[in-house]
């Protein structure tokens, strides 16, 4: 920084420049253990199942107390699994398919530490600003300006250890499992360059009142998911395939250019009223975009030629696990089927599998306007006060849940407000918040199930409290009630009838103490 002394409109001058290199690395390894060999025939353990109830646990989520619900399901207790499991491969009962891949514990029962997925990023950046801060007077009121401009330059480098798939493996009515075979390194490379102008102004309009206008370009960089490279697969397929995802290397930052405009109104010591516009206009947005084709391969045995034996034999309305259970009986010793642990291979000449893989992408472009109030008012010294804020956003595109086809639309976009109520005196501080947020897009693609359909967070609202005293400089005592009326967590589809998940966590306690040295 440089600071000008000649008394004229430049102030200072700000200048620097920046290199950074950000590694990441993620790395997992899986025992896929499908139907076990078939030992987890109806009844095999029942010993060490025990009916349990769910009743009660969603009774704040509308239906949850729905006298038509399921409610029961079977627990069990892992320790008393993994034992019954080491007692029977140490008795050579266990088939070898239920006891390969073994990890490094040696009981096939943990994950190996040779990572079969091992994605790796690097992003280096170099970077160069400047910025000029300069101060006048227009109409007689302080003139605050600050002219800026940034310049980034970026290089990634994505290396993926992912598996290869070699086959399929058909191991129970709808459960199908891709058979992994070895890995390989990739390497893929991308890159992009970005310049950043600003162009701020602060103007006192009176002692009391300031006006902002403020020009500048941002961007948002691509999420370390997104630009790892390597194919996954989920290892679990359907009759009619599979899903997976790949990163792409190449994906360029969110970019947007902005103007923000605001007044602020300091009417009293620590009280203040402002509000705000912001207009955004959005590039490179990054969405996901459905990619259908076969991958690895690999021939699917619900779809080959038993398969189709087995549709002759039962009519076109038959279930995959009719067609499954056909096959065992029908087919029993022909290549590729093994009636002994229930295992249908896919055959050379049987059909591909084909996966629906999401692939991240730099999308259209969009425009989102919207405003924002602001409000914090103290009552005098008595340490009582309020905070009060608001957010009113819009975007140019909407999502359009009766259209089926792949659409283009920003996420996250929605209204929000936070009211909160504090009393701070004497080292006593005791916060009451409310939050509310309106329902929104989250997204495209739902777990489980892939593609491109919407998934939907519904409208939220919860209050917390918290509480501390400080004894001194050091020691602080705290209390904090999160959520304190059980308020639920919604997601959902197309339809609010489209549950994908619902979460009541119920209220959250914390009493403790803090001591800063």
């Amino acid at each position: 920084s440089f600071e000008f002394s000649n008394g004229g409109i430049f102030d200072s001058i700000d200048f620097g420049v920046e290199m950074t290199e950000v590694n990441n690395r993620s790395a997992s390894s899986v025992v896929q253990r499908d139907a076990w060999g078939g030992v987890t025939q109806p009844g095999a353990i029942a010993d060490l199942m025990t009916l349990a109830s769910g009743a009660g646990a969603f009774d704040e989520i509308s239906g949850g107390s729905d006298p038509d619900l399921q409610t029961q399901y079977y627990s069990f207790d892992m320790a008393s699994l993994i034992s019954r499991t080491e007692q029977l491969m140490a008795s050579g009962d266990a088939d070898t398919f239920y006891t390969a891949d073994m990890g490094d514990c040696g009981t096939g029962l943990c994950a190996s530490s040779t990572f079969s997925t091992d994605r790796r990023t690097k992003e280096e950046q170099s970077a160069v600003y400047a910025q000029i801060n300069m101060s006048t007077e227009l109409a007689g009121m302080d003139l605050g300006i600050r002219l800026g401009v940034r310049y980034e330059d970026t290089d990634v480098t994505s290396e993926a250890l992912a598996p290869n798939y070699v086959g399929v493996n058909w191991v129970g009515g709808n459960e199908f499992s891709a058979v992994q075979g070895a890995g390989d390194f990739t390497r893929l490379e991308g890159g992009y360059d970005n310049v950043l102008p600003n162009l701020d102004f602060r103007l006192g309009v009176t002692d009391d009142i300031v006006a902002r206008l403020s020009f500048s370009s941002t961007m948002t960089r691509p999420n370390y998911g997104d630009i790892q490279g390597g194919q996954t697969i989920d290892q679990l397929l359907r009759i009619d395939g599979g899903n997976g995802n790949r990163g792409n290397p190449n994906l360029k930052p969110f970019e947007s250019d902005n103007i923000d405009v605001s007044i602020e109104w300091y009417y009293s010591d620590d009280s203040y009223l402002s509000v705000g516009y912001f207009h955004k206009d959005v590039e490179n947005f990054i969405g996901i975009e459905e990619i259908n084709e076969p991958l690895f391969n690999m021939p699917h045995p619900g779809q080959g030629a038993y398969a189709d034996d087995a549709r002759a034999a039962l009519g076109a309305g038959a279930t995959s696990g009719e067609l499954y259970d056909w096959i065992l009986q029908n087919r029993a010793g022909s290549p590729g089927v093994d009636a002994a642990t229930g295992v249908i291979s896919g055959q050379a000449g049987d059909p591909e599998a084909n996966f629906r893989v999401i692939v991240p992408a730099n999308q259209d472009e969009d425009t989102v306007d919207g405003w924002e109030f602001n409000i914090q008012h103290n009552f005098g010294g008595t340490g009582f006060g309020f905070i009060a804020n608001g957010t009113i956003v819009d975007s140019k595109t909407s999502y359009d849940d009766m259209d089926l086809s792949q659409q283009f639309v920003v996420s996250g976009i929605s209204d929000s407000a936070n009211l909160i109520g504090f009393y701070e005196k004497n080292g006593l501080s005791i916060r009451i918040a409310y939050n509310w947020r309106d329902k929104f897009l989250a997204g495209t693609g739902q777990a489980n199930v892939g593609g491109i359909p919407p998934t939907y967070v519904d409208e939220y609202d919860q209050i917390d409290i918290g509480a501390s005293y400080a004894f001194g400089d050091n020691l602080q005592i705290f209390f904090d009630a999160i959520n304190i009326t059980d308020e639920t967590t919604y997601v959902y589809g197309r339809t609010t009838g489209q549950v994908l998940f619902a979460a009541q966590q119920g209220p959250r306690y914390n009493l403790g103490l803090r001591y800063t040295f």
